[in-house]
């Protein structure tokens, strides 16, 4: 879909809704359905009808004035669900439809004669009169017996002001038909409406048409149907007195508006009828003109065998689905739209269009010789064979089809033709745009073939020819390619996965390269890239000397076992390959990746933007080297020195050995050493996250500074020191630690279950939480405060012990999993009123534990 056609869209539905919260709920529903309607290519328009917009309109602001309650049920980004379960735009209209029946049916008839609530304005012949509706009452009733909004609510200050007055045609038997809203000032009828705001059907229309020319209303902006056949200098023209030969109207304004032929209550029509605008028509029986002349767009909804049109020309026909056949004398200069009708042959006089001829999923299985246009889309077509002289300038797609030859006269600038019947091209062929062939029986291509992508995956091509010219992309996997020609130069992407070439033309040139599970074991001398080379999986052996790749290079699981001398890359992955060593003279300005590969040693290499070594058998790392951003030397099998490393964001060693560490340590990301044997950590540490878990070490550094978490479960450190520069939590869970020090302070929180700690230190302040359920702890120090909250539970701690160590704590969980709120014992125990207080409680609580229902 184009940007040109989402403007299109939000123009024509901009023009129904002026309030901002309906706006947004027009577009999720009807928005989004003609959204999907113009990425499948589908013509948008034959789903837009402003009557049934205004009705959808009229449905959701009475929704958003009843404050409905399917309105709150939302998706993560806001949008109703309601909504978005519709597919069409008939479907949205069923659910208003559905919303005024029940309205209506709930609703008192229109059965009042009182003088309060309306008042007969004009009499017409049968019994039929207008009614004036002078009440909100009034106004209530003519909402709910005609499935529209006016008597929501949203009428009544206008109706109170006497800015806007109302009308209501009603039959003899008192039932409405149509509700007019009048602006009084400019005496404009601004709406006219039908049942569920559909147009009036034309005897009450022509009623509507007598009143407004009584009166001196305007009902040009009214789409009531009669008042849209004007004059181009303006004039309304009288439905009953148009000439017998030929009128020439306008279509009301607007890129999106049409005028509908068909809801004009004009029972005998000129022969010609001429329209500047956009028209949408749909005739039966004799009902119609001859003759439609159509400067604009022309949607033809319905046509009858026994329609009286004869001719119609327009410059773009739309053809829905109803429509089986077109008058033998169409004329179309710019496109014909018929995706899905059911037309089955062309007008016989349509040999050339400048836009777009549209036959997909139609019966039309033939074009006329020497015909033309600027895009022919017969994908999923009945069209078996093209026409000689065939002239597309701009995409032939011919997807889907039972196809199988070209014809030598045929031209077109791009060719669409996957998954068609195709088996061969002409020796001359060519197009300047894409050729797609994917999924064909062609085996060989044109030897000087030139186009701008080439796309031949799954295709059974075996070889490209030597004059092959490619502007943009050649995209081959999973063909059964086993040549290239020498020197192929390719501006874009060279996708060869999957296929069964072994070897690579020398003084090849591409942007990237994608041979991934490919049978490529040679890349050829003199070989280009100027992006990436990714070969994962690939059965690749030998790249040249000197190969130079700017982006990424993907070696992973390849059988290539040496890199080559002068290599250059952007990012290297030799993950899991046989390679032991990098060549001296190899630049990687990147990542190097080598994750349980066989690399032992790094070499003489000083700096890497990211290393993971993770799994390889090295078995030293240069004495000194710089990382800017990660280093990962996990699973390494031997012990290795970080002494020389500087300049990590993070480094992650889960189980390596480290026999030492750089003096001083500080790093922006995280130091993740879980299940790692380490000496003594630098004292002075600076990190954003400490992962020390089952890692072997006896004790956390002094004066570190972490400013997320440290984690040491199940580690077996077993002393600790200054715990104040960790701004997060604490995790001691399961380790070996037995001791805290005197007046500890853990800002965040301190997390000691299952550990051997029997005593919490006197003077320990902790920012939000301590966890020791389930640990050893036996007593509590004095002067302990927690900011948040304290779990003992399976633990010998009891509330005396609370009590008497005088914690502060804004909850506190017994040893039975309970807790008790707002637990905060009073630091000055030396009164004697402080005693009594003290025996009080204690009593109390006792007491309240014995009495069957808890209640003292």
């Amino acid at each position: 879909m184009s940007e040109q056609q989402t403007a299109e869209i939000e123009q024509a539905l901009a023009t129904h809704a002026t309030d901002e919260r309906v706006a947004a709920l027009i577009d999720i529903c009807v928005g989004r359905i003609l959204r999907k309607d113009a990425r499948r290519g589908i013509d948008w328009t034959l789903q837009y009808k402003p009557e049934s917009i205004d009705h959808i309109v009229e449905w959701l602001s009475m929704a958003c004035a009843d404050d409905a309650h399917w309105l709150g049920n939302t998706t993560p980004d806001g949008k109703p669900k309601k909504l978005l379960k519709f597919s069409t735009v008939q479907d949205v209209v069923r659910e208003a439809d559905e919303f005024f029946r029940k309205r209506t049916a709930s609703a008192p008839k229109a059965d009042t004669t009182d003088a309060a609530d309306e008042k007969t304005v004009f009499a017409i012949d049968g019994g039929y009169r207008i009614v004036r509706l002078l009440s909100t009452t009034a106004l209530d009733r003519e909402g709910s017996s005609m499935g529209h909004c006016v008597g929501s609510g949203g009428y009544d200050k206008a109706l109170k002001t006497d800015s806007e007055r109302f009308f209501s045609l009603r039959d003899p038997k008192n039932r409405p038909h149509v509700t007019m809203q009048v602006r009084v000032a400019t005496k404009t009828v601004l709406q006219a409406r039908g049942k569920q705001n559909a147009y009036p059907l034309p005897k009450y229309a022509k009623m509507v048409a007598a009143f407004a020319k009584q009166e001196g209303f305007d009902l040009s902006g009214s789409r009531i149907g009669l008042a849209q056949l004007r004059t181009l200098d303006g004039d309304i023209l009288e439905p009953d007195n148009l000439p017998e030969d030929r009128v020439v109207v306008a279509a009301p304004d607007g890129e999106w508006s049409y005028l509908d032929l068909d809801q004009q209550g004009i029972e005998r029509w000129p022969r010609v009828v001429e329209v500047f605008g956009n028209v949408r028509m749909s005739f039966v029986n004799d009902d119609g003109p001859e003759q439609v002349i159509v400067h604009g767009r022309l949607v033809i909804v319905a046509l009858d065998r026994g329609a009286r049109i004869r001719s119609v020309t327009a410059e773009t026909i739309s053809v829905q689905a109803a429509v089986s056949r077109l008058p033998a004398d169409t004329t179309v200069t710019h496109s014909l739209l018929a995706m899905g009708s059911g037309l089955k042959r062309l007008p016989p006089n349509l040999v050339e269009l400048t836009g777009t001829l549209d036959i997909r999923q139609t019966g039309v299985s033939s074009l006329p010789e020497g015909f033309s246009c600027g895009e022919l889309l017969a994908d999923n077509s009945q069209i078996s064979a093209l026409p000689e002289r065939l002239a597309v300038a701009g995409t032939l797609n011919i997807r889907e089809t039972n196809i199988r030859t070209l014809p030598e006269s045929m031209s077109c600038g791009a060719l669409v033709a996957s998954g068609s019947k195709l088996e061969r091209l002409n020796p001359a062929f060519s197009v300047e745009g894409t050729l797609d062939l994917r999924d064909t029986l062609i085996e060989e291509l044109p030897e000087d073939l030139s186009c701008r992508d080439l796309l031949i995956s799954g295709s059974a091509i075996k070889t490209v020819g030597e004059g092959t010219v490619i502007g943009g992309d050649l995209l081959a996997s999973g063909t059964k390619l086993r040549s290239l020609p020498r020197g192929l130069h390719v501006p874009g992407r060279l996708d060869l996965c999957g296929t069964e070439l072994e070897e690579l033309p020398e003084e090849l040139s591409c942007h990237d390269l994608l041979i991934r599970g490919s049978s490529i074991r040679i890349v050829g001398r003199g070989t280009v890239i100027r992006g990436d080379l990714l070969a994962p999986g690939s059965k690749l052996r030998i790249l040249p000397r000197g190969l130079h790749v700017p982006g990424r290079l993907d070696l992973s699981d390849t059988d290539i076992r040496v890199l080559p001398r002068g290599l250059f890359c952007g990012d290297l992955d030799i993950s899991r390959t046989r390679i032991a060593t990098l060549p001296a003279s190899m630049t990687v300005w990147g990542s190097l990746v080598a994750v349980d590969g066989s690399l032992t040693t790094l070499g003489d290499r000083e700096q890497f933007e990211t290393l993971n070594v993770q799994g390889c058998p090295i078995g030293e790392l240069p004495k000194r080297f710089v990382v800017h951003r990660s280093l990962d030397i996990s699973r390494l099998p031997h012990p290795v020195s970080l002494a020389g490393i500087s300049g990590p964001f993070e480094i992650r060693a889960t189980g390596t050995t480290i026999t030492s560490f750089p003096d001083k340590m500080e790093l922006q990301g995280g130091l993740f050493l879980d299940g790692a044997t380490l000496p003594s950590l630098p004292d002075g540490l600076v990190c954003a996250e400490l992962l020390l878990d089952d890692a072997k070490l006896d004790e956390l550094p002094r004066r570190m500074s972490v400013g997320n978490w440290v984690s040491a479960a199940g580690s077996t450190v077993r002393r600790i020191h200054d715990l104040s520069g960790v701004v997060g939590i604490v995790d001691l869970n399961d380790s070996l630690v037995e001791e805290l020090p005197d007046d500890l302070v853990v800002p965040g929180s301190l997390w000691i279950e299952n550990t051997a700690i029997r005593h919490l230190p006197t003077g320990l302040r902790i920012g939000e939480d301590l966890r020791a359920a389930s640990s050893k702890l036996e007593t509590l120090g004095s002067g302990i405060s927690i900011g948040r909250s304290a779990n003992f539970t399976r633990t010998a701690i009891t509330e005396d012990m609370i009590w008497d160590a005088r914690l502060v704590a804004k909850n506190v969980f017994d040893l039975k999993g309970g807790w008790v709120s707002g637990y905060e014992p009073m630091q000055v125990v030396g009164g004697r009123l402080t005693r009594i207080m003290r025996l009080f409680s204690r009593g109390l609580r006792v007491l309240r534990r014995k009495l069957p229902n808890g209640k003292a």
